[in-house]
């Protein structure tokens, strides 16, 4: 909706991978924005099962 807001504020992680892989063109930034994008959902994930883990 504010397209990334003034400078780019209000952009999401997400959009600004697509962004600099598809418009930019700079596929080593992107790819690397997606490797720390896995790890901080790896982690989330690890983080969110160890804490609604049913106890059996």
């Amino acid at each position: 909706m504010t397209r990334g807001g003034p400078l780019g504020s209000s952009e999401i992680l997400a959009t600004y991978l697509y962004k600099t892989a598809f418009c930019d063109f700079r596929v080593g930034t992107a790819c690397a924005i997606g490797v720390i994008m896995f790890f901080i959902m790896v982690i989330f994930a690890f983080s969110y099962s160890r804490l609604y883990r049913i106890e059996e």
